[in-house]
């Protein structure tokens, strides 16, 4: 039986604008016992950055973080080491795939799951992602239920 992520962690989270570097002030337990999770996806192109607010903003005990580039999202990935990153794999400057292998060197962000998000829909493609470590790899349109089963997989495997 498929049960949405949303309720299974509740109906309401947070939303930072684009570059916070502030972590949540009061994380708090919800009922279902999940503690606040921060998500920081990495994206370039607004309308996927909007559309992921509406969608995490829904979510219980979420707080996301935006980055317009890998070079910023590594840097605030550093300050707050989120619990899961969402990165787009055509990004400009760095790319999706060089940015996964820069976290991969320190070691305080190697460990924490990593889901690709790309227009990219070509095996060889997931390959390299899959060769880099990011955890999963989904193709755009971003899929409302996919994206709440990744994240799922992700924070369960990372508890």
């Amino acid at each position: 039986i498929y049960v949405p992520l949303s309720e299974r962690l509740g109906n309401a989270g947070t939303v930072l604008p684009e570059n916070e570097l502030l972590a949540p002030e009061n994380p708090e337990t919800d009922a279902s016992g999940i503690d606040d999770k921060v998500i920081l996806y990495i994206e370039d192109n607004r309308s996927n950055q909007l559309l992921m607010k509406k969608l995490i903003g829904r979510l219980n005990s979420f707080t996301l973080m935006l980055a317009s580039d890998a070079e910023s999202g590594i840097e605030l990935a550093r300050e707050v080491c989120p619990d899961v990153i969402l990165m787009d794999i055509n990004l400009p400057g760095m790319n999706g795939i060089e940015a996964k292998l820069e976290l991969g060197t320190t070691s305080d962000l190697a460990d924490i799951p990593v889901i690709a998000i790309s227009t990219n829909a070509m095996l060889s493609d997931m390959n390299k992602a899959g060769h880099a470590g990011f955890t999963e790899y989904l193709t755009k349109p971003i899929q409302v239920e996919a994206i709440e089963d990744a994240l799922a997989r992700a924070l369960h495997s990372n508890n």
